[in-house]
């Protein structure tokens, strides 16, 4: 009986879509996403949008569940966006992006609202970018005009390349990052792990990947095994010291996982001092064994995420180095 109610409730949201839309299809689509269908309409170039002012082509419906955050996006920080072969490019007025995946537009979304804002000293900064991703943070991070350089680090090869691209979509922050086709460990090695293109944001080298597929019950389809190749954090650390000297170094770190070795490693070379601020997304294990270490290293800490989430934000300042830091 429930089911059938259900179902007689989804036809009623289709036929109301339909008196919208004028289109049986897209009203189900749009139906099926749970979307408003106010400011839509279908033309023969496809969906249209009223508000972002493009028009998703039919050969492209898959761009459609990134509607919603475009339009949050567009009308809380201003971004425009254009439609373009392989997905949405966004332009916040500092970078442009293409953007191709749900989880793409959620991680531009973190990085406006401020998840890496941060204040130190007024020039000379290097931000070392473990889990580069598509490049959303490196870019946001170039576009500082206190930061010298972004060195960027990303294992698996699609996303790589993703993140080249839109690099390249950005002459003049562009000379500012140096991307890596590496990810970072307490210790180098190559392994061959699974990768999803359509969650490449949880792509992970500890198996969260795995997980993650099993919690939300996806398919696998878009599942391939890639080969990664990782560097010791702790020689990375002091190439970079040796290539910038006298510059601040700010370490942000979201790699699904990997960060309890990273942080580890780094503190057992005695070698966590070298960075001024440490921004990173925790997972699973919660963020106290983290700051515990990172304490332990002369840093202040603040995470605002409940221990017992499956991830959250932890933040450290050295306080060895606070005389080199000002306020943002």
């Amino acid at each position: 009986m429930l089911t059938l109610i259900g179902r007689l409730y989804f036809e009623l949201q289709v036929l109301r879509s339909f008196l919208v839309l004028h289109d049986w299809h897209y009203a189900r689509v749009i139906t099926g996403l749970g979307m408003n269908p106010s400011g839509l309409s279908v033309t023969e170039d496809g969906l249209r949008v009223d508000a972002l002012d493009v028009s998703i082509p039919r050969d492209s419906a898959w761009l459609i569940p990134l509607i919603e955050l475009a339009l949050l996006l567009q009308r809380t920080l201003g971004v425009r966006f254009c439609i373009s072969p392989g997905g949405i490019i966004a332009d916040t007025g500092r970078f442009k992006l293409r953007i191709a995946t749900r989880q793409g537009m959620e991680v531009l979304r973190e990085v406006l609202e401020g998840v890496y804002n941060f204040g130190v000293a007024p020039t000379d900064t290097v931000v070392w970018d473990i889990g580069m991703n598509a490049g959303t943070a490196s870019l946001y991070f170039a576009a500082r005009s206190n930061v010298r350089a972004v060195v960027g680090f990303e294992p698996f090869r699609p996303t790589f390349e993703a993140a080249k691209s839109n690099l390249a979509m950005n002459p003049e922050l562009e000379p500012k990052i140096k991307p890596h086709n590496f990810g970072i460990a307490a210790r180098s090695y190559g392994m061959e792990t699974e990768f999803d293109s359509l969650w490449n944001a949880s792509a992970s080298l500890c198996g969260s990947m795995t997980s993650l597929r099993d919690r939300l019950r996806l398919s696998g389809t878009n599942v391939t095994i890639e080969h990664v190749e990782l560097l010791a954090a702790d020689r990375v650390l002091m190439s970079i010291v040796a290539d910038y000297p006298h510059c601040a170094i700010v370490a942000k770190i979201d790699c699904e996982g990997s960060e309890y070795e990273i942080i580890h490693c780094l503190h057992e070379k005695r070698l966590l001092r070298k960075l001024s601020i440490v921004m990173l997304e925790w997972h699973k294990r919660g963020p106290e064994e983290l700051q515990a270490i990172l304490h332990d290293a002369g840093f202040c800490t603040y995470s605002a995420s409940p221990s017992n989430g499956v991830t959250g934000m932890l933040y450290a300042v050295n306080t060895t180095c606070r005389a080199n830091q000002t306020p943002s």
